[in-house]
């Protein structure tokens, strides 16, 4: 794969990740007004996601990376290595859904949620969407990118009529946005199986379960730290202020993740060519990732500069017919966060760049101490700060963390994997960020 189809694929890829996401920035004018959801209610659906998106590392265990790992670089039937891998997930799903069940009270207090069924909810919708996952994987590893964008298009705009249905037709509030998702997501888990039923003609391998196992383990601190980084705040910000700050402080912050949007769609192309061709030109390798680097590192900005100037105005401008995108002007107190969430996406950004040789080399777990890093620094700040300064610290934590994986993962995976970064160039356009 060339890098014009790097690119390429990460166009067609955040094409699917921008849409699949864009359902909460369509709906954003209609679940900030009070007739749908009331900011405590807001509040809590960014509190159940937040949880989702945990559990969603945890219910993998890095058997993602695991297939793609042992799809290129083991000698293995790639029908085998999938088989085994749905097999892997069938049965962590599985697990893990009887447990949020069964552990729902404890775990509603913790999030400081209103209603404990909401994680039944929960549990349900992440058995689908880990299941669906292995199929996209699969379609990642072949660069189907455009199947993968289609299925992902159609879930999308399923999940968006379920949404006009039951959340604005019929008003039922966070249980509408619930019952959409549940079942967009049991439909998108049919389609997949059917459109991939040639994969179950693989065979189950306990030996290879067991590799990959082990190998995905490793990075199972990663994924954890990394989820804590992005979504600890609203926890955080649910205990020591409340469930109508969480709102508030969600709704901007939402906005500043347009760039995350990109940077896993870059990712998830980034990881299959980085191996494929860490495989297949181990010598010119290093200079191909160089010029990915400061490629991606000096778009995002560009992309962070406009997004800095001009989304505060726009999600506050009265459109005609809608009023403004952020319903409740009790939601506007929170836009001078955007610019820093927004800065610290493209740092992530740069993050993910960095991160082949820790792939290459089997160092999952120097990647999850980094990472762990970045999580404590978040945590720190958040825990010390936010009872004396308010949500505001948030934004600046979640940017401190992603700057502290930036310098830790090149200090780092520079001697794992040497990579013949332009530092001068890097330099020049981080003095942009400080100015």
């Amino acid at each position: 794969m060339s890098l014009k189809s790097l690119f390429k694929n990460s166009a067609i890829y955040a094409i699917a990740t921008y849409l699949q996401r864009m359902i909460g920035f369509i709906l954003i004018p209609f679940y900030t007004r009070p007739k749908f959801l009331s900011i405590v209610e807001y509040g809590d659906f960014n509190l159940i996601y937040t949880f989702i998106a945990f559990a969603t590392i945890v219910f993998t265990m890095g058997q993602d990376v695991a297939f793609l790992r042992f799809r290129f670089h083991k000698n293995e039937k790639a029908s085998n290595v999938f088989y085994t891998s749905l097999m892997n997930l069938s049965t962590l799903s599985i697990f893990f859904t009887i447990s949020i069940i069964l552990f729902r009270t404890p775990l509603q207090q913790f999030l400081q949620l209103t209603s404990s069924k909401y994680l039944i909810f929960a549990a349900f919708i992440l058995a689908f969407d880990i299941l669906n996952n292995s199929f996209y994987n699969y379609l990642r590893a072949e660069e189907k990118a455009v199947s993968f964008s289609t299925i992902k298009i159609i879930r999308f705009f399923l999940e968006l009529v379920l949404n006009f249905i039951f959340v604005i037709g019929l008003r039922l509030g966070i249980w509408g946005i619930l019952y959409a998702n549940i079942t967009s997501s049991a439909v998108n888990f049919l389609f997949l199986a059917f459109l991939g039923r040639e994969n179950f003609k693989g065979k189950f391998s306990w030996n290879l379960s067991k590799q990959m196992l082990l190998f995905g383990l490793p990075f199972l601190p990663n994924g954890i730290a990394f989820i804590g980084t992005a979504f600890s705040d609203r926890v955080i910000i649910a205990h020591l202020i409340n469930n109508e700050t969480v709102g508030i402080y969600s709704a901007s912050f939402k906005w500043g993740t347009l760039i995350q949007f990109l940077v896993l769609a870059f990712r998830n192309a980034w990881q299959p060519y980085f191996l494929k061709i860490s495989k297949e030109l181990p010598v010119e390798a290093p200079k191909i990732f160089a010029k990915v680097i400061k490629t991606l590192f000096m778009g995002l900005t560009l992309l962070w500069i406009v997004g800095a100037l001009f989304i505060g105005e726009i999600v506050k401008f009265p459109f005609p017919g809608i009023g403004a995108i952020l319903g409740d002007p009790k939601y506007w107190q929170a836009i001078h966060i955007i610019p820093l969430i927004m800065l610290g996406y493209v740092y992530y950004g740069f993050y993910v760049s960095f991160t082949p040789g820790f792939y290459i080399k089997k160092r999952g777990h120097s990647l999850a101490l980094v990472t762990i890093s970045g999580f404590l620094v978040s945590f720190i700040v958040n825990i010390i700060f936010i009872p004396y300064f308010g949500f505001m610290v948030a934004a600046w934590a979640n940017l401190a963390a992603y700057l502290t994986m930036s310098v830790l993962i090149v200090l780092w995976g520079q001697k794992i994997y040497y990579i013949p970064v332009d530092w001068k160039f890097i330099s020049r356009v981080a003095l942009i960020h400080i100015i």
